[in-house]
């Protein structure tokens, strides 16, 4: 289900160095064949089945920095991987459920993507304390079944968090920033970026997602 989706912390890898072994080490045993070498078709299939074993290394391996907190603060179902099926008893829907873990790692997420600087304006402050007033905000809400993934996320100010969220603005198909007829104050198109589009992160892959861009102007923002 979309609302269960979490973003890793850290990308995972096909495999990290064995210093004691002097090798490397593989989450996906299917990975390797019988004779050590890399197994071709293995990479090329999208979807692979993993052991319980794989599937909760990877899972430590991408929440390490805070996995502490992961354990203590999360609902989690026993850890079955995709290879088999849980039993009946075990509540599919019940894998992620601290918001408040979500959030702060989803803010992490999305923040660090977007530098700690509002996509719309290009402001970033910051105070005595190291605090910043970068909001993250959800393109899909939660509560619509967003999930908490970083091409869902955008960072900005409080106040254009708060009107982004009310719909008096949205984000065109180009990346322009909307404006509703409905917004009021003139004051506040002094304040978007001259280019009258949003700062977009430097890697392509954090880029906002089309379909839940859709989901706003279609859903939330008001003409």
């Amino acid at each position: 289900m979309l609302e269960q989706y979490l973003e890793l912390e850290e990308t995972v890898p096909f495999s990290v160095p064995d210093f004691q072994l002097n090798k490397k080490f593989y989450f996906e045993k299917s990975m390797l064949q019988s004779d050590g070498r890399m197994n071709s078709h293995t990479i090329q299939q999208q979807v692979r089945a993993l052991s319980n074993e794989e599937y909760r290394k990877i899972e430590r391996t991408g929440f390490r920095r805070n996995w502490d907190e992961y354990e203590e603060r999360l609902a989690i179902a026993p850890a079955y991987g995709f290879a088999e099926d849980p039993p009946e008893s075990v509540e599919r829907d019940r894998i992620l459920t601290s918001r408040t873990f979500r959030d702060r790692v989803f803010r992490q997420l999305v923040g660090q993507a977007y530098n700690m600087r509002c996509a719309m304006t290009g402001i970033s402050m910051l105070a005595p304390d190291g605090s910043c007033e970068i909001e993250c905000a959800h393109i899909r809400p939660v509560k619509h079944s967003g999930p908490d993934s970083i091409n869902n996320g955008i960072a900005l100010l409080q106040s254009v968090h708060w009107m982004f969220d009310n719909g008096l603005i949205s984000i065109g198909p180009d990346y322009e920033i909307l404006k509703s007829s409905r917004c009021n104050e003139p004051k506040i198109g002094g304040l978007i970026n001259q280019s009258g589009k949003i700062t977009l992160p430097k890697n392509s892959s954090h880029f906002p997602h089309p379909e839940f861009l859709r989901y706003h102007r279609e859903h939330i923002f008001l003409p």
